[in-house]
């Protein structure tokens, strides 16, 4: 390859097939461009540990076993350097509008950081991770690029290799397994860099107009909005973004546990919960129906819902801090019920 330009940055956004990577620095090389000096891998935790497990070690991992394949100088210093930058979300994914706005956040610090910098060239990669992400760093390059900024995809082929053992073409004859099962020659592959036009926008806008600031302030906007929204005369709640219709009864309990939340009560008593703490709640359900329930409460009843709330959640991937909606503090027969949210998190209609 090429002798390397000072402070170039390859960033590449990674998801669960880390093979992206050693693509795009293979795309590079058949490109005739330079290895670059920081190669920042922006990921979930789900695909960190994807990065860690295959790309980065300077003897084991990919990158270096590239290098090797097509002497390349330097390949396994990069891996071994590589930067791996983790937005963490509930699920380890991108899966909800949640994770994307903590993505969107984290990938708009570190494209204005490295932006900022004149003595920086910075490549952006968006073949790899989910389409939103590749959507967000668009926006982001185009907001903040500058003459020496590139943005830039890679194109495979065949196709069918895509997401199997592949990592890169390989100088001699190799047979490898794609996804339909079908053997493919890893030397016959080709990888095809693909440079994006963009509009830079940032040095162009007029009349006082802050567009990234703007776009930074949608995200804070996006993160701050509540995560869980229930609404009881519909019997249906919003999770990050994504309805969902539950039964009056678990859906009447979890307002109970949520209004102690937010009214700073904490959580709800297994054994001293007054019964209309309950009512007052389930009778805004539709097809709310007559109850004959103790008062207070009976300890194993609460459970109970504790019990079918968590299980609904669950269903719908709803999983605050990648645990129960609803958690128990102190032993059984003192338990208090409490939902895994902060007040500002949560609303009742």
């Amino acid at each position: 390859m090429p002798e390397p330009v000072p402070d170039t940055v390859l960033l590449v956004s990674v998801g669960l097939s880390p093979q992206v990577v050693t693509e795009t620095l293979h795309a590079l090389r058949e490109a005739g461009k330079a290895l670059p000096s920081r190669l920042i891998l922006l990921t979930t935790r789900r695909g960190a540990e994807a990065v860690r497990d295959h790309l980065t070690d300077p003897v084991s991992g990919q990158i270096a076993a590239w290098g090797r394949a097509w002497d390349v100088a330097g390949a396994d210093a990069l891996a071994g350097r590589a930067e791996i930058v983790e937005i963490d979300s509930d699920s380890g994914d991108m899966d909800a509008a949640r994770s994307l706005a903590l993505f969107a956040a984290g990938a708009a610090r570190l494209v204005r950081d490295l932006t900022s910098q004149p003595d920086v060239a910075l490549h952006v990669s968006i073949a790899g991770g989910r389409k939103p992400a590749a959507a967000i760093l668009g926006i982001l390059m185009a907001l903040h690029g500058r003459a020496q900024d590139r943005l830039s995809h890679v194109l495979v082929e065949p196709e069918g290799v895509v997401g199997s053992d592949f990592f890169f073409p390989s100088p001699q004859p190799r047979k490898l397994f794609g996804r339909d099962g079908r053997a493919i020659d890893a030397s016959a592959v080709r990888i095809r860099l693909l440079e994006l036009p963009f509009p830079r926008l940032g040095p162009n806008l007029r009349d006082g107009f802050d567009a990234p600031t703007a776009f930074e302030e949608a995200i804070r906007g996006a993160d701050s909005a509540p995560r869980l929204v229930i609404d009881r005369s519909s019997s249906s709640l919003t999770w990050d973004g994504e309805g969902h219709v539950w039964p009056p009864m678990p859906l009447a309990f979890l307002s109970m546990v949520a209004e102690a939340r937010i009214a700073g009560q904490g959580g709800i008593s297994r054994t001293e919960t007054p019964r209309e703490a309950f009512l007052r709640h389930y009778r805004e359900m539709p097809r709310a129906r007559d109850l004959a329930l103790t008062d207070p409460l009976e300890g194993e009843w609460v459970e109970e819902k504790v019990s079918r709330v968590n299980a609904l959640a669950r269903d719908c991937a709803i999983r605050p801090g990648g645990g129960k909606l609803v958690d128990r503090f102190g032993p059984r027969s003192h338990a208090v019920y409490r939902i895994a949210l902060a007040p500002g998190e949560i609303r009742i209609h």
